[in-house]
């Protein structure tokens, strides 16, 4: 029985911790900050998707235009070739 009148008394101070000012207070500052991160945190991350995925393109478009130079298309068929003379 001991540990029910603990257990009564824990409940009894913890009831009454929460409905403290402070309590209120702390907790929804917690809750504001955290929403604030995880909004933040979703618009740095659509901002950083973008910004990798627009620099990606950009080196693929640049990467395959310079392949294109190295390649011709007789009858229909890719042929690869390339200038000795060229230097790189």
């Amino acid at each position: 029985m001991h540990w029910v009148m603990k257990r009564a008394r824990f409940y009894r101070e913890f009831r009454r911790l929460t409905k403290s000012l402070r309590f209120r207070l702390a907790l929804s500052y917690a809750i504001f900050f955290a929403i604030l991160v995880v909004g933040v945190g979703f618009i740095l991350r659509a901002m950083l998707s973008s910004s990798l995925d627009r620099e990606v393109r950009q080196v693929i478009v640049e990467e395959w235009g310079a392949a294109k130079g190295y390649m011709k298309i007789e009858n229909y068929h890719p042929v690869w070739y390339y200038d000795r003379s060229d230097p790189e």
